[in-house]
């Protein structure tokens, strides 16, 4: 009984993150929740239909292939 319980709060927390994430954007490939990220995706989406090179400088594993994809 307590295993379906937490089951069902666990759907029903999930359902309510992805609504976020669909309030966030509509790209759940780029999860931008504060001001700075949210920025930093509107200049991306600026930036990408121009065929220039682009530096995207940060530390490992921090989504620099999920920015060039």
């Amino acid at each position: 009984m307590l295993k379906s319980r937490q089951k069902k709060q666990l759907a029903t927390e999930n359902q309510a993150l992805r609504d976020y994430c669909d309030q966030v954007t509509e790209d759940l490939s780029f999860l931008a929740a504060s001001p700075q990220m949210v920025r930093i995706r509107q200049q991306i989406l600026q930036i990408a239909p121009v065929d220039v090179p682009v530096l995207s400088a940060a530390r490992a594993a921090w989504g620099k292939k999920s920015l060039r994809e």
